[in-house]
């Protein structure tokens, strides 16, 4: 049960802000996921993506 909960609930966070974010919502976007493993991978990644996406909508923003 551990080692299955260990895999799953980071997925599901990623999945939460993913869903999150396509939606236009870019509060609480923060992924805590720790490990070392590819979905630790995955998830900075993400959060990469998140903050070039944040980024490019600030400057967006200032253009109009």
């Amino acid at each position: 049960f551990y080692l299955a909960k260990s895999i799953t609930a980071p997925i599901e966070q990623l999945s939460e802000v993913a869903t999150r974010v396509s939606q236009g919502n870019l509060v609480d976007t923060e992924i805590t996921v720790t490990s070392n493993d590819e979905i630790g991978e995955l998830a900075v990644a993400f959060d990469r993506l998140i903050n070039s996406y944040k980024i490019l909508d600030t400057l967006a923003k200032d253009d109009e």
